[in-house]
């Protein structure tokens, strides 16, 4: 359990860490370039912090489908 417990811990400040690279490149801060692109290395964090085309797609989708729930499903 403690061994699970430190997993999830060990993630978690990762994660912080990655979100907190992005922030400051929003900000232009240069200096959080190497970090991220270490980062990036690992897919899952493509997936969840840079994956440009999912977000681009996922904009489109709620701007041609509005309102319409159905649209945004399918």
């Amino acid at each position: 359990m403690a061994a699970r417990s430190k997993a999830l811990e060990t993630k978690s400040n990762a994660f912080d860490t990655v979100h907190e690279m992005m922030t400051r490149a929003g900000k232009g801060d240069a200096s959080a370039l190497p970090a991220l692109r270490k980062a990036f290395e690992d897919p899952i964090n493509v997936e969840i912090f840079g994956n440009m085309a999912r977000h681009a797609e996922r904009a489109i989708i709620r701007a041609a489908a509005g309102e319409n729930l159905g649209y945004r499903e399918s």
